[in-house]
């Protein structure tokens, strides 16, 4: 093929070797060159030979294709955790206690709301508490109308800092100090109970039982489905703390 270039008058002739890694194939980890055994000297006098080493671009494409694997296995390991946060959030619903000292609710949809003054009307039956907790209730048009009230229930509607779940957790445990509630029961939706259960328990002291009662809420959207998803997780191993 050399002697061929001579003749049509090629000055110089490129040797490439593609397709192969220096890590994978040991006898190419040295510098690349042309192997000019069987070429006449008036060959290898008449043309210029160069190489071009390609194993960097080959290992481009190797660490491209290393992060593409890992961006994929973390893709499903969030969404093996979403689907473990749908099935714990389902599985461990709590019945309502016999009774309690308090009914804590988490703000959310007006469906929780809404669950937990069908609890407090039913106060005759002498099972649910006598004093409710509506986070942020003085914002929302179902309850602001009670935040105050005393009788037939007490209803308190204070504003958790910081405004999440982990500030609402951190005020419902420090009511319960504070009241020296023993028995608390929390309100939240389905696919949020995982992660409000999660840091309600660590944040009471451990004389306080807690039970939750949830809304189902089959048409969650993705956005809300991913910040639980991710929420848990950071509390699970970023911030174990209340």
């Amino acid at each position: 093929m050399i002697a061929h270039a001579v003749a049509i008058g090629t000055p110089y002739a490129r040797c490439l070797l593609v397709f192969a890694n220096p890590g994978w194939v040991p006898q190419l980890s040295g510098p690349l060159v042309c192997d000019h055994r069987g070429m006449d000297d008036s060959l290898s006098q008449a043309v210029a030979v160069t190489t071009f080493p390609v194993k960097s671009a080959v290992r481009r494409g190797f660490a491209a294709a290393v992060v593409m694997g890992a961006a994929v296995m973390a893709a499903f390991g969030v969404a093996s955790l979403g689907v473990a946060v749908w099935s714990v959030a389902r599985a461990t619903d709590d019945s309502l206690p016999a009774s309690a000292d308090v009914l804590v609710v988490f703000a959310g949809e007006s469906a929780r709301v809404q669950l937990a003054l069908e609890i407090t009307d039913g106060l005759s039956t002498g099972r649910d508490a006598p004093v409710v907790v509506f986070s942020l209730g003085d914002r929302n048009p179902l309850v602001a109308d009670r935040c105050g009230q005393l009788r037939p229930v007490e209803v308190l509607c204070p504003v958790p800092e910081p405004s999440n779940t982990r500030g609402e957790a951190q005020m419902f445990a420090a009511l319960a100090n504070e009241r020296r509630w023993s028995n608390m029961v929390a309100v939240t939706g389905d696919y949020h109970l995982a992660r409000a259960r999660t840091l309600l328990t660590r944040c009471v002291d451990e004389p306080v039982e807690v039970s939750f009662v949830t809304v189902d809420w089959d048409d969650v959207a993705l956005k809300v489905y991913l910040h639980e998803t991710v929420s848990l997780w950071h509390a699970q191993v970023v911030d174990r703390g209340c």
